[in-house]
Parts: C-alpha cells; structure tokens; sequence
C-alpha cells in the first residue's frame, strides 16, 4: 500500500558534507534511532518561531498546524491547505533556514525546481540561486511541458509577492540541466535541493546516484535537502524501475544504500 495524502509518502533526506557517518551496518529488524536521538549540537532553529531541529521525516500532518509552517505559507503568498506538496516545500525551506544558509552569504542550486516558489523564496532572503530544470523538449518528450509543473525558464520562476522583480532578477540564474548527468561546473554551493523529482529517474538506482552526484555540488559544510516518495507497505520490496515519468517509490533499505554510497566521502545523514 502506497499512502498518497498526508499520512506520510514524503521522505526528507538532509545530508551535510562533513562530519561524522550514521552507521548503516545494523543487523536485521534492528531500527534506526529517532531524529531526536541523533546529534544535531551544530543547528540552531532560526526565526521567530523555535522547535526541534529538523531531520529526516514523513509528511505529517501535525507539521502543518505548527507556527513555522504558517509562517512559511505567508512568506510563499499561498493558500493553506493540507497538501503533500506545500508540505515538501516548507519542511525542505525551514531546514535549510534553521541551518543558517538561507542569507545573502550564501549559493543554492535547485534541481527539477519546475514552477515550484522556492527559487523566489530563497531570493527574498538574499541568496543567489541556480534553478535548472530540464530543456523543453526533454520535458516535452517525459509529459512535464504544458502543465503547471514546468516552467522551464527565469521568467517562469518570478514572483513578485514573494521577492522584488529587481532583486529576483539580480541574483536568480536558470540554466538547463538533467539529473542524471549533472554538469561538472555546477559545484562549491552551500545548499541544493530538490522536490518530488528523483522517483521520476527511472528507477532506484538512478536516484541514489542522482543522490550521491548532488552532494558533489556543494563546498565542504554544505548542505543537500531532497525530498521522494516512500513506501508505506514495506521495507523489502518496491517499484524499484519504471519508464522515466513513472514513479519509483523509495523504502527504508534505499535510505541505508544511500548512507553506504556515501560513507567514503564522509558526508552525514541526518
């Protein structure tokens, strides 16, 4: 059973390039500790509203009704509602805020970003942006192109409820770009991110190593937040490959396969 609303289909993946690796080598049926057991002594919450650091989770509904979350809604100048979507975007946004990398000291790149607010949103704060996204007839030929879903260019991205024509212009850059074959000179930025994208790679594989690939776009410190679909039903067996629009969903032996393929790099998975 794949859950579909707010019961938890979402699953955030934070890594930092630096520090101390989660140990993946647990025997069978053994469970990871909660967020709130893992060290997380370098994040400090910001804004006008505090809680527990943010880690890896599931959508939940209680997430919504939390001041952080409003706030957030004002700041995306969008209506509330209990969506897994706007769910991805604030939970993906208040962790990259609580890390203090969400100032005009800092670079994001955005992958998939396709109409999403984020762009804008980190704009506002004074960060200079990468969006990509794919070309249009990539997009055309995968069923992105012609919804609401694909902007597939800088104008595409703006809005000015969110952040000032002027500045969004100033520092917001688009450039093309597909996930599985990231150019080599995007790199030395302090956060990227992406939502719902890496399940339509085409299989699970092609997920982690589009994974493991982002992390090195980042100077060492820096952050990834990503967010994918999850499987609810079990942790051993999935849609694991499919056509490349279709949806492949993670389980928790995908998390621990990316915690593996990263170890060697000594990146931290929180």
């Amino acid at each position: 059973m794949f859950r579909r609303f707010l019961y938890g289909i979402r699953s955030l993946i934070p890594r930092q390039t630096s520090g101390t690796p989660l140990d993946v080598d647990q025997p069978p049926g053994k469970k990871i500790p909660p967020r709130e057991a893992w060290d997380r002594s370098n994040i400090t919450p910001h804004g006008s509203h505090q809680h527990p650091p943010l880690g890896s989770a599931l959508c939940r509904q209680r997430d919504f009704d939390t001041p952080w979350f409003r706030e957030w809604v004002r700041r995306f100048a969008t209506p509330m509602r209990y969506h897994r979507g706007l769910w991805e975007w604030i939970y993906v946004s208040e962790a990259l805020r609580e890390r203090g990398v969400l100032s005009s000291q800092s670079r994001g790149l955005g992958f998939g970003v396709g109409a999403e607010p984020l762009p804008a949103a980190y704009a506002s704060f004074g960060c200079r942006i990468t969006a990509t996204d794919l070309p249009l007839d990539e997009a055309s030929k995968k069923g992105w192109a012609g919804g609401v879903q694909y902007a597939g260019r800088k104008e595409g991205l703006k809005n000015n409820q969110i952040c000032p024509e002027e500045q969004f212009s100033r520092l917001v850059d688009f450039r093309h770009c597909d996930m599985s074959d990231i150019p080599s000179d995007l790199d030395g930025f302090d956060f990227c991110w992406s939502c719902c994208a890496l399940e339509h790679l085409g299989s699970l594989d092609a997920g982690i190593r589009f994974v493991e690939r982002s992390l090195d776009t980042l100077r060492p410190g820096g952050w990834a937040v990503h967010t994918t679909e999850f499987n609810m039903s079990s942790d051993a067996v999935t849609v694991e490959r499919g056509p490349p629009f279709s949806i492949v969903n993670a389980i928790l032996s995908g998390s621990l396969r990316i915690c593996k393929t990263t170890e060697p790099k000594l990146h931290c998975l929180i």
